[in-house]
């Protein structure tokens, strides 16, 4: 019993300490991460989730729920194509700001105009203040 005491106590003591250092408690989560050619919902979010996309496709959608957060807090949807000559290239990267504790996020790319090389690829969807939620969603065109 006094072992249960003394861990709850040390557990508010460092949440006081914490919480008196300037640091933020947060629940903050990045869910339902999709890729999807078609959002749903008035265009905002995927209903089905691929993994893989024709060099054809017009657009492609990444698409997620930011849960937990203030108002005003930026998500930053980065796109990365694996080339597998050059390595890592950044194809483009779009901020998004919360419109309340929980609010929807979706990010699209469009097709270039020689149509998308066959090959991996990478979203990350990081979020301003809480790195230990970003998301990495991987996809492929063939």
């Amino acid at each position: 019993m006094k072992k249960k005491i003394f861990t709850v106590a040390l557990a508010m003591m460092t949440m006081a300490v914490l919480a008196g250092c300037g640091a933020v408690y947060s629940t903050g989560e990045v869910l339902e991460a999709k890729m999807c050619v078609a959002a749903d919902r008035e265009g905002l979010l995927c209903t089905r989730d691929l993994a893989s996309f024709y060099a054809d496709t017009d657009v492609i959608y990444a698409t997620a729920i930011l849960a937990n957060v203030p108002s005003g807090t930026k998500a930053t949807g980065t796109w990365y194509y694996f080339d597998p000559e050059q390595g890592v290239t950044t194809i483009g990267s779009y901020i998004l700001e919360s419109e309340e504790i929980n609010s929807d996020l979706a990010y699209s790319l469009s097709k270039p105009t020689n149509g998308w090389p066959a090959g991996n690829y990478q979203v990350e969807i990081a979020v301003d203040g809480y790195p230990d939620i970003t998301v990495y969603k991987d996809f492929s065109i063939q």
